[in-house]
């Protein structure tokens, strides 16, 4: 069933939804342009209702990569809502709690994979628990820890202050200090909480009617806070099941969304929590400190990350005016004579070059995706020394020599290409070795599709799966060097970094105990995204995968 909707998603339940609850559970996903993890989420959360009278319910978000179109063809079984305006977090998840006839409706993110036992074990968590209002499940990062944020204390002072002196990490014990994220108790002990993460929530059908929807003045973030506070408030109990897990890729969801925008939302959604469930409660000095506090913190993040993302374009400003000067130096060692050029001309030539070399890289995006990229940084000094002699020979006050212009953008465009190229072998990641699960056509149009540089990936074999066909022996020119029994022993003897999946079909909890067990192979689980991207010269193959890092690797600048 497909619904356009137009305008908010405030406002009771529908009319249908408010007569006897018909199923046991409503799915309620929201999505927001992140079509291929949107489709491995309902994937898992279908194999997840299969025991259960359950419907599954998907909000587009106004998306433009498709998404809904993709659910509408391939998921005819899932609601699909399309929202005409992104409307948030709380008014997107509202639109389908409105319609949801379940006994409970659970919030899920679209970028995350169920466990095929998730959905039995917070049912029946809420069924044996009359009192429990909501409850939330294990949420497993994709480096295999748990998120802590799955389980929460509510933001006192004090735990804002415990957390924020570095208490809470020196006692993680500690009743007192470890208030906030409650890691005094074990990541698998069942107990209450204060709150559960929204991106794996299920609350109570009479909890919402009660207490109403998620508050819209949240736009992203802290609704699920928000919605815990009112729950607790209303004497009801709130239930962690570590029993219940996803593992969730965490950001995917919010990549789309510019990081300051992110920022800015974050912290604002801390000063609506404040406003509204402490600020009442509390002397105003102690109110005007936290927001105080708030308003430090963002600025404190949103200057570093200013810092951070000038350091790159300051280090091209510092080749390119190296560059100038060589280039005026070698200039007089011919005999040629500098300009008698005012102080005020010099600095305008100087920023010529300068602004168009940052011109040049803004247009073809090398600050905005890779900042490594050999490529884009080609072309970016190439337009820059198109646009700076364009304009030193148009404009007459500062016309310039041509050869200093020249070998200008020779030393300094260089420079450019060659501090990147540096600091990429530097920091480089070892030659990943690939093992392929699945000998079927995806499989087989992965590795034909393959075109990329041998110096990052090494298939090391293939694996057949139980689906498989047993005389299958090479795909794609690559051999089979085992079936899926073999895997531990293969993972531990051919050293394998990336485990790469492509089958059709496959067993999500099989991933699942992968991502929890951990250990030094594979360092990561690949998963082949069903949207066929073909690769080229210039295409990453990372852009086809949905990772599940084992072992989390960061590499300077990447």
């Amino acid at each position: 069933m497909v619904e356009s909707i137009c305008g908010n998603g405030a406002g009771p339940l529908e009319e249908n939804a408010q007569s006897a609850p018909s199923l046991d559970l409503s799915v309620v996903i929201l999505s927001y342009n992140v079509r291929a993890y949107l489709a491995l989420a309902i994937r898992t959360a279908l194999q997840a209702t299969r025991s259960l009278a359950a419907e599954i319910i998907v909000v587009d978000n106004a998306s433009q990569d498709g998404s809904a179109d993709m659910v509408a063809a391939d998921f005819p079984e899932v609601r699909l809502i399309r929202s005409d305006r992104n409307l948030g977090f709380s008014g997107g998840n509202n639109l389908g709690i409105r319609v949801a006839r379940g006994r409970y409706v659970l919030l899920l993110n679209p970028d995350v994979i169920v466990h095929p036992r998730a959905f039995e074990a917070l049912v029946a968590y809420l069924d044996a628990h009359p009192s429990a209002g909501a409850a939330g499940g294990r949420v497993v990062n994709p480096d295999g820890t748990t998120d802590r944020g799955a389980r929460r204390g509510f933001p006192s002072p004090s735990a804002a202050f415990y957390r924020m002196v570095g208490l809470s990490f020196i006692f993680p014990k500690s009743r007192r200090f470890a208030r906030y994220n409650m890691t005094y108790h074990d990541d698998g002990q069942e107990c209450e909480v204060d709150a559960v993460s929204g991106c794996f929530m299920a609350v109570r059908r009479e909890v919402v009617e009660r207490i109403g929807l998620l508050d819209e003045n949240f736009f992203m973030y802290g609704e699920d806070l928000d919605w815990s506070f009112r729950i607790r408030s209303a004497g009801w109990t709130i239930g962690y099941v570590p029993s219940a897990e996803i593992v969730h890729f965490r950001g995917e969801s919010t990549r789309s969304i510019a990081r300051l925008r992110q920022l800015y939302l974050f912290h604002r959604a801390m000063h609506v929590f404040v406003r509204k469930h402490i600020a009442p409660a509390r002397i105003p000095l102690l109110v005007w400190l936290i927001e105080f506090g708030i308003v430090a913190r963002g600025a404190a993040i949103t200057v570093w990350r200013v810092l951070l993302a000038a350091v790159v374009p300051i280090v091209d400003v510092t080749v390119l005016t190296a560059g100038f000067v060589l280039a005026l130096f070698a200039r007089t060692q011919t005999g040629w004579s500098i300009p008698p050029f005012s102080i005020q001309q010099w600095f305008t030539i100087w920023m010529v070059f300068v602004a168009s070399g940052l011109l040049g890289a803004a247009a073809t995006g090398l600050y905005v995706r890779n900042r490594l990229d050999l490529g884009r940084a080609a072309v970016a000094a190439a337009t820059g020394a198109v646009a700076s002699i364009i304009m030193i020979f148009l404009v007459r006050t500062i016309n310039f020599s041509r050869i200093v212009t020249l070998v200008t953008w020779v030393l300094g465009g260089g420079g450019m290409l060659l501090w990147r190229w540096l600091v990429s072998r530097v920091s480089q990641p070892p030659r990943a070795g690939w093992l392929v699960l699945g000998c079927g056509e995806k499989a087989q149009r992965f590795l034909s599709s393959l075109s990329f540089s041998e110096d990052r990936y090494h298939v090391l074999g293939l694996v057949r799966s139980e689906d498989d066909p047993i005389d299958c022996t090479a795909v794609a020119g690559f051999p089979v060097v085992g079936s899926a029994s073999d895997l531990p022993i293969l993972l531990r003897s051919l050293r394998v970094d990336d485990l790469i999946v492509a089958k059709e079909k496959y067993h999500y909890h099989e991933l699942l105990d992968l991502v929890r067990r951990g250990g030094r192979y594979p360092g990561r689980v690949r998963i082949v995204a069903d949207d066929e991207v073909p690769f080229g010269p210039t295409t990453s193959p990372d852009n086809r995968f949905m990772d599940l890092n084992l072992q989390k690797r960061t590499w300077f600048l990447q």
